[in-house]
């Protein structure tokens, strides 16, 4: 509070009055002093009668202060809002933003605002132009609260007593909480505070500790606050009513542009007050260079300054490569953006968690992204793999609760925007500039280089180096083998290997990760891959190896086994699997693709199943079969069936009249092939508890039927091809569906053949109906979808309708079928309401796109399992597609 304008000039007034009647006393005692003299002095006389008309005066002026002292009120409230607005760099592309976000704050049912976004991305900028908005209004009291290695807590508690003035030293020693004091005096303001920089904390207890309350009246006070964490904004809407979050995008392509041409000086005005055009290359150039910068105005900035005054077209060719391929040696990046996304990282902890991993292990998941240079997307499923077999997640009793720790590391890193799911829900994927800061913080800040690698294919940089990646890298061999006694990863993916030198895997004795996946000119697996007593992940798949070595069963450590997408004809000799005692997960699996190339079966996998059931650790197993003993084998045991994560049955040409899918609580992947004699499937839940009366459902030959209960948890993909059934109404009992293929079954009349409510089909994200002549209904009602994102119907000539109605499938982005069927067959209802998501396509170039002919053609063409005219047919259908490729 303050007081009244008039009151103090009143009170200014009152003292001067003062003054001038200490002078007239004084003056008057002097005359009282000489009044002797006043009979025999006449000037005397005049002096007392002047002395006695201001005494006159000063009481007239007395009686006007009494009169003009009766006010009605004294002080007024101090007007806070007089402050001085924030210094903010020019920026672009934020004012559409900055209007959405000071549209919704006003709202009286908005109290709370969280801007959430990556490190860099300006958030830091946009909190203050939204304060020198309200700057502008002169109802609030303003209080900013800087982002500041101190605690949160306390530095808001400071800058809210120096804003109204509190003693927490006077507070201390009367004994009065500060954050009591404070909420006494914030419940009778209208304020807005902004709090930059909310990490690692439930924003409600961050508030209670403040003494900010959030309950009853607020007068219509504000909290804006910015966060790298998704996660707490989420948490903040559930606990709060009146709460709203906005994200903080990337620049778009275009406005980094502007950005960045600002940044360099392109945008500066010449004498003239012109702005110049550039000519020749550099405006390409610049837009190539603002492009590797992702749209992330920190880097944007940082890199437009570095390249200011360069004009040579050199300077930027080169700028280009450095940014991409070593972006910590260009100047500027790790003394202003490095520290800037490193808060990100040490912001990292339990409170960022649902309490399932420690800090340091989140933050050594972190750090092991600096393995995925160039990796667009990265698998969840094989990254997981890889943290376990580190050891970087908290001991766990299975792997599947190790893949969970692993879930949970990943959502913690999204919701600290440091992560970002990739082209689909099972990848993620990771900015470039964060990836690089990995590496930079890996390398312990840049001061031990070799400790990772990750772009110098020479062996003779390896030495000092305890983890090397070089996915799709050639390496370049020395004449002789140098040791590499420290490394301990060892990822080479796509590195165009052909053959490894002799005794090279002698020489790193504490390897733990060993990737060759996707080398597809690697024939030959060294015998010398017995001397790696200490490995626990090896990954062969996409490769061409024959035969795996007999002295593999030396690797007693070994946990990961994958085998994925190797030769048809693998030779895994008889002993080497149950000589792993280690062994946890077990993975050989084909690609849908190569699957449909076959005509006839495999070896039976029956050997193989027994040596698996052996292992005592073993708790996962991913296989292809194509005999019925060998599904037998799977039924029969109790522990393989808990153990099947991934099951491919294709070409089972022997009877196999049931397959019960009793007690495959971990399985997530279904696929079936040409099972000819499959008339029956049975998708159950294992349950030794008594079942409800007339839970059990008949198993009818030529249908697929479940018991009506949720079953399988984490069953998300089913395929079925070529095989003689007429629905899969039982997959209504599995929630977790998230992708169904169903193509060239013949039989299939309707997909769902009995009603039973709108949420079938719940989660499913993808469907795809191919080749089925006789389909003629998805459901008997329109369903919600509420998930689905892709649906492709080709060669079913008699469906006429779609389960969808102007309510369906909110998330749909695409519809693809041919032109015919959608002008022609589909109810112009439906073509109305969904015909900006429909995408024409012709029906031959999506069958050679299934058959993926081209990368699968060839290697049926290697290993002659098709007949050759087969093999031929689709290549040609491939060519028609794409005429630039040919397997020769």
């Amino acid at each position: 509070m303050q007081q009244l304008y008039e009151v103090t000039d009143w009170l200014k007034r009152v003292d001067r009055l003062q003054e001038d009647a200490k002078e007239i006393i004084k003056e008057a005692k002097e005359e009282i002093r000489n009044k002797a003299l006043r009979w025999f002095c006449p000037k005397r006389c005049c002096s007392y009668e002047r002395v006695g008309k201001r005494v006159s005066e000063t009481l007239g002026e007395v009686k006007q202060l009494v009169n003009d002292g009766k006010f009605d009120a004294v002080v007024e409230r101090k007007p806070f809002d007089l402050v001085i607005q924030m210094p903010v760099r020019k920026t672009f592309g934020f004012d559409f933003k900055l209007e959405e976000i000071l549209t919704c704050i006003e709202k009286p049912s908005v109290e709370i605002m969280g801007l959430y976004g990556k490190g860099g991305v300006g958030k830091t900028t946009l909190l203050k132009k939204i304060y020198n908005k309200f700057c502008e209004k002169s109802d609030y009291v303003l209080i900013f609260v800087e982002r500041s290695e101190q605690e949160p807590v306390k530095a808001a508690k400071e800058a809210i007593c120096k804003k109204f003035g509190i003693s927490q030293e006077e507070c201390k020693n009367k004994g009065e909480p500060i954050n009591n004091v404070i909420s006494n005096i914030l419940r009778k303001e209208k304020f807005a505070l902004m709090l930059d920089g909310v990490e690692g904390r439930w924003l409600h207890q961050l508030l209670d500790e403040i003494g900010v309350r959030r309950d009853g009246d607020r007068k219509g006070s504000k909290v804006i606050f910015t966060t790298r964490s998704k996660v707490l904004c989420d948490t903040m809407k559930c606990d709060m009513m009146k709460a709203q979050t906005i994200e903080v995008e990337l620049l778009p392509p275009e406005t980094a542009l502007q950005l960045f041409n600002f940044c360099v000086g392109w945008n500066t005005p010449n004498a003239n007050g012109e702005i110049p055009e550039l000519a020749g290359e550099l405006p390409e150039l610049a837009r190539q260079l603002a492009g590797v910068c992702n749209g992330l105005p920190l880097l944007l900035i940082t890199i437009g300054r570095a390249m200011a005054g360069k004009t040579d077209p050199r300077d930027w060719e080169r700028a280009i490569e450095k940014l991409k391929t070593q972006p910590s040696s260009f100047p500027g990046v790790e003394a202003s953006v490095y520290p800037v996304l490193k808060i990100s990282y040490d912001s990292l902890s339990e409170d960022t968690l649902w309490n399932s991993l420690s800090t340091d292990s989140l933050r050594k998941c972190f750090l092991y992204f600096s393995l995925f240079q160039g990796v667009d997307n990265i698998k969840k499923m094989e990254l997981t793999e890889l943290w376990i077999a580190e050891g970087l997640l908290d001991p766990c009793n299975s792997t599947h609760e190790a893949r969970e720790k692993g879930e949970d590391a990943l959502g913690s890193l999204k919701s600290a925007s440091l992560l970002e799911t990739g082209k689909s829900e099972d990848f993620v994927k990771m900015n470039d500039m964060i990836k690089a800061m990995t590496v930079w913080l890996a390398c312990e800040e840049g001061k031990a280089e070799d400790k990772v690698l990750v772009q110098k294919p020479q062996l003779s940089t390896w030495i000092n180096a305890e983890r090397i990646s070089l996915c799709g890298l050639c390496i370049e061999y020395p004449h002789q083998t140098p040791s590499f006694p420290r490394l301990t990863t060892l990822l080479l993916r796509a590195a165009n290997l052909d053959i490894l030198p002799s005794k090279f895997f002698q020489s790193m004795p504490a390897l733990t990760v060993l990737d060759l996946s996707d080398n597809k000119g690697l024939i030959e697996l060294h015998v010398d891959i017995g001397y790696l007593g200490n490995l626990r992940y090896l990954n062969l798949s996409g490769t061409c190896i024959q035969k795996l070595p007999v002295e593999v069963q030396n690797l007693k450590m070994l946990q990961f086994l994958i085998l994925d997408r190797t030769s048809l004809k693998l030779d895994i000799p008889v002993g080497v699997i149950s000589s792993l005692s280690s062994l946890r997960a077990f993975r050989r699996l084909l690609v849908f693709d190569q699957m449909l190339l076959l005509n006839s079966p495999l070896d039976d996998q029956a050997e193989l199943l027994k040596e698996l059931e052996s292992l005592e650790h073993i708790d996962e197993i991913g296989i292809f079969l194509s005999h019925a003993s060998s599904v037998q084998k799977v039924l029969d045991t109790h522990k393989l069936r808990r153990c099947v994560k991934q099951l491919q049955l294709a070409q089972c040409t022997d009877r196999l009249p049931k397959l019960s899918l009793r007690g495959m609580e971990h399985l997530e992947r279904l696929e079936l092939l040409k099972c000819s004699s499959l008339t029956e499937l049975e998708i159950v839940k294992e349950n030794n508890q008594q079942e409800p009366q007339g839970s059990e459902i008949t198993v009818f030959p030529g249908h697929i039927y479940g018991k009506r209960q949720q079953s399988f948890p984490n069953l998300c993909i089913v395929r079925i091809c070529n095989c003689p059934i007429k629905n899969v109404t039982c997959l209504i009992n599995i929630p977790s569906l998230q992708s169904l293929k169903l193509c060239d079954c013949n039989e299939i009349v309707q997909v769902i053949s009995e009603d039973s409510g709108q949420n079938v089909f719940k989660n499913l994200v993808k469907l795809s109906l191919k080749r089925l002549p006789k389909l003629k209904s998805i459901y008997c009602q329109a369903l919600q979808f509420p998930s689905l994102v892709k649906l492709a119907v080709f060669d079913c000539p008699n469906l006429r309708s779609l389960p969808l109605d102007c309510n369906s499938a909110e998330k749909l982005r695409q519809i693809k079928g041919s032109g015919s069927w959608w002008n022609d067959m589909v109810p112009e209802g439906i073509r109305d309401a969904f015909s900006s998501k429909f995408r024409e396509t012709d029906a031959v170039v999506e069958h050679v796109k299934d058959y993926n002919a081209y990368d699968y053609c060839v290697e049926a063409w290697k290993e002659m399992t098709t007949e050759q005219d087969e093999v031929m047919e689709l290549v040609r259908s491939y060519k028609a597609y794409d005429p630039h490729k040919t397997p020769y």
